[in-house]
Parts: C-alpha cells; structure tokens; sequence
C-alpha cells in the first residue's frame, strides 16, 4: 500500500478509537436520579382551647 494511504488509514483508526472511547465514557456517566413534578406542603395548625387527652 502506498505512504498516503496508510497514513489516511491510520488517522481514521485514531478517530474512530477517540469517537467510540467519547461515546462509551458519556453514556457510562451517572447523572444521579432527576425527578420532575411538583411537591405539596401543607402546614396544618391544630389547637385546643382545653389541654389533655380526648376521650372517646
């Protein structure tokens, strides 16, 4: 094979590895647990005028 075309050959190798390695280490990342919504808070104040157990 001539010169050239071993040198084309060789760079195309390089930059599949290089694309593959990027490919392989991106999808290999953890990017934790994401969660969409919404959250709810309600604060409810309960109060009794007389203090002590309820009797039932």
């Amino acid at each position: 094979m001539k010169k050239p075309v071993v040198i084309g050959l060789a760079i195309a190798a390089i930059v599949a590895v290089i694309a593959g390695g990027t490919w392989w280490y991106q999808s290999r990342q953890d990017d934790g647990l994401t969660l969409y919504g919404n959250v709810d808070i309600r604060t409810v104040n309960i109060s009794f005028r007389v203090g002590g157990r309820l009797a039932s």
